[in-house]
């Protein structure tokens, strides 16, 4: 009914508020850029690069190095992490987060699977970069049960 005119005159209207609300939004840093990284990473499927978000010196590492490399051979991924409190001192933060995932088979069989958590993660600086050192409950990240 208004065809292709009125759709580009929107575009025009809008398109300079979208211009300065992205220029208000400040980059993300610190720890919240390394749950940003990962959340994208899982979504993406990238076990490398998810993994890059952890210290490969932390206790927990190679239990949460398995999990993540099976859960991302396994399932489509869609994450989301949202921080609900962070508390930092120094090189130093914890962060309490609403962790939600959704887990779709590669194989195509299946149903998909939901999962929403209330979990904690531990970071320290690791030259400079925030490295996650634990995920508590580290259930989050367990492989989805095919069958």
């Amino acid at each position: 009914m208004f065809g292709k005119s009125a759709g580009a005159l929107a575009l025009a209207l809008l398109l300079p508020v979208l211009l300065c609300r992205a220029a208000d939004e400040k980059p993300l840093s610190g720890p919240a850029q390394a749950v940003a990284q990962l959340a994208s990473a899982l979504s993406q499927g990238d076990s490398v690069s998810a993994l890059e978000t952890f210290d490969s010196k932390s206790p927990s590492y190679s239990k949460t190095e398995t999990a993540v490399a099976a859960l991302t051979a396994q399932a489509e991924i869609l994450c989301s992490i949202d921080i609900i409190e962070e508390k930092s001192s120094g090189d130093t933060a914890t962060l309490d987060v609403d962790w939600f995932m959704t887990l779709k088979p590669l194989t195509g069989s299946g149903s998909s699977e939901r999962r929403r958590e209330r979990v904690t993660l531990w970071l320290h600086q690791v030259r400079g970069k925030w490295r996650i050192t634990s995920v508590l409950p580290i259930v989050i990240l367990s492989p989805i049960t095919i069958g």
